[in-house]
């Protein structure tokens, strides 16, 4: 008896074996899910079901046909006919790593509208993919797949204000969605280097990382708050390696500086030395040199512009939320107890809630509540981990505690003013799938200690959570089912507006086949203040850097560079397209120092008009389109 309990004794003194017990508990999930949860081919049926339709659902009608989106089109057809980044064109939304991926997309499947559309399906496919295998390793299967829906349903084919542009299709600004896609594989990359100490491992985090810092500085400021944490994490609790932690450091920076090389070393020989580094920094220059970050438009976005207002609604939001969770909570817990009395009181409560979800609560404001489920998640996530270090279990909490982490530090840049809207359909998506993760793992489990039904909690969860993305679609369909006008023709076809004092598609399409029919094909052309998609789809490039200029562009370059540049490379035609610009606390374009007043004067010396579509531009709230033509045309 004694020789059994010795070597017992001396198996429970060695150091744990992370990997291994990882492994092993990795294992007994992937067995518990076969024997009572789905096959994995249910899951990828159901997945790509919702896929499919929600692709149908909202098919060509992703992106504004004004706004911005043009710029992820006509940027990589310019790049494929010679010109360069930087250099010869600008671009304040981000790094270069998005524009030149897409200049790949046109060599390899020609320019069109198509080819890029169905490679970012492709994309949040593979983002769907990632998701469930990293959160299904963190978790089970029920939670990984409720986090794969309310990604597709509430993220990526959203459209919750009049504009488009804010999905995951056709984003306003390509470099979210990339540098969205980058910071999942890096920190799944962080974690499984945590776990098993494997070089590969965070060689592709270094990667990735250096791949977010070529798209946007908030996912990249996001991503190294949680970089820090990985560290800490390694530095707290050391792991049998077979690689050192100075080897492993030079890997992540290996992987780290190559991306960073190979764009520096390409814009060297079509550019210079200086200028590579310019166009690798993107937007951080204009972030660091210029007051862009103070423009109304993101003191508004960021809450700042009534901040106790803003700070007050989040309070109430998340008192809201705890509500809920409480009662859910009592719901189950009465139901353990098998108290038919409280069971009966509590599911009403429930159901009156139920009700109020469905015909109530307006959810696309229901984002207000992630700054302090994001802080409570952090704090939560992070507790479970330190207490749990050291074993299996907290080897499993290692990724939600490193996304949990990026969610929070991502959340910053909307301030006070959390949301799943506009900027939020990527900024907090990290936030909405970590409420996602507790809801319906960790805070059941966590509860079983006070006799709560997690069976139960988690199914009333999780139709409170299918009613809110029911309500979500709903939300966008309204949207949605009001563009039935055709922009673009063949591989460019897109829908838009049909009427209205925005973007009516009908004056877009009889615009675009007046400067085709009425202007050279080799003419230049110049849309203001913005509108680069008109510039790609009559295959009119602008001669200038500056391909728009709103207020906050107009802010970054300055007024009188601006109109330099167009004094030295007049466009053989100007297009004026009326444009709100009150979300900037400006006037129309034109009406005052700094936004467009020169330039207009300049214009007006200097070109005639040609065409007059709708109502004059920038003079009332109502649509219109004007071409106007160089005067020495006409001599």
């Amino acid at each position: 008896m004694k020789e059994p309990l010795r070597r017992a004794q001396a198996r429970a003194s060695e150091p744990l074996n992370h990997s291994a017990a990882l492994a092993k508990t990795s294992g007994m999930r992937r067995v518990f899910d076969r024997e009572k949860g789905f096959a994995d081919w249910v899951v990828v049926v159901l997945l790509g079901g919702v896929f499919a339709g929600l692709s149908a659902w909202s098919w060509r009608k992703w992106p504004d046909t004004l706004v911005d989106y043009g710029t992820a089109l006509y940027l990589p057809w310019q790049l494929a006919s010679g010109k360069v980044l930087c250099r010869d064109m600008t671009n304040l939304a981000g790094g270069p790593l998005s524009q030149y991926f897409h200049l790949l997309i046109f060599r390899l499947f020609g320019v069109s509208f198509t080819a890029l559309l169905v490679a970012n399906l492709v994309l949040v496919a593979l983002l769907i993919w990632m998701l469930y295998r990293l959160f299904l390793r963190a978790s089970d299967q029920w939670t990984a797949t409720m986090i794969c829906l309310v990604t597709l349903c509430v993220f990526a084919f959203s459209q919750y204000v009049v504009s488009g542009n804010y999905n995951y299709i056709c984003p306003y600004a390509d470099e979210a969605f990339h540098g969205l896609l980058l910071s999942v594989v890096a920190l799944g990359c962080l974690s499984r280097w945590l776990a098993d100490g494997r070089g590969s491992h965070v060689f592709a985090a270094g990667l990735c990382f250096s791949g977010v810092f070529l798209t946007k500085p908030d996912l990249f400021v996001a991503l190294a708050a949680a970089l820090i944490v990985a560290g800490l994490i390694d530095w707290i609790r050391p792991l049998n390696r077979s690689a050192s932690r100075p080897a492993a450091c030079g890997l992540f920076v290996l992987g780290a500086v190559l991306p960073l090389a190979a764009f520096v070393a390409y814009f060297t020989s079509v550019w210079n030395f200086s200028g590579g580094l310019k166009a690798i920094a993107g937007s951080w220059v204009a972030l660091m040199t210029t007051p862009v970050a103070l423009n109304p438009f993101y003191q508004f976005f960021l809450g700042l512009d009534q901040p106790g207002a803003n700070l007050w609604l989040m309070i109430r939001r998340f008192g809201a939320f705890l509500l809920a969770l409480g009662g859910v909570a009592l719901f189950a817990r009465a139901l353990a107890r098998r108290k038919v009395a409280a069971s009966v009181g509590f599911g009403l409560v429930v159901l009156m809630t139920g009700f109020c979800a469905c015909s109530q609560v307006r959810w696309v404001e229901c984002g207000s509540a992630l700054g302090p489920i994001a802080l409570a998640g952090v704090a939560f996530v992070g507790w479970k981990w330190w207490i749990n270090r050291g074993s299996a279990e907290g080897e499993a909490l290692i990724f939600p505690l490193l996304w949990a982490v990026f969610a929070f530090a991502l959340l910053a840049k909307m301030g006070l003013k959390p949301r799943i809207w506009h900027y939020g359909f990527y900024l907090g998506m990290p936030a909405g799938l970590l409420a996602v993760f507790l809801l319906l793992n960790l805070l059941p489990r966590a509860m079983k200690q006070f006799q709560v039904n997690s069976v139960a909690f988690r199914v009333t969860a999780t139709v409170l959570l299918l009613t809110g993305m029911m309500q979500l679609l709903r939300a966008s369909n309204e949207f949605y089912r009001a563009k039935d006008a055709v922009v673009g023709e063949g591989a460019d076809r897109m829908m838009a507006y049909s009427g209205g004092t925005y973007e009516p598609g009908p004056a877009l399409q009889r615009a675009i086949g007046l400067i085709r029919s009425n202007t050279p094909p080799s003419s230049t052309l110049a849309v203001l203040p913005e509108g680069l998609m008109i510039n790609y789809l009559t295959r009119r490039p602008n001669p200038t850097p500056y391909e728009g200029v709103n207020p906050t562009e107009m802010l970054a370059y300055g007024e009188t560079n601006v109109l330099e540049a167009y004094a030295r490379h007049s466009p053989d035609y100007i297009l004026l397209v009326h444009r709100d610009t009150s979300e900037w606390k400006a006037g129309y374009f034109g009406a005052e120092p700094g936004y467009g007043h020169e330039m207009m004067q300049w214009i007006r010396a200097n070109y005639s008009p040609v065409w007059l579509l709708g109502h004059e531009p920038f003079q009332t709230n109502l649509f219109g389109i004007k071409l106007l033509g160089r005067n020495d045309n006409y001599k």
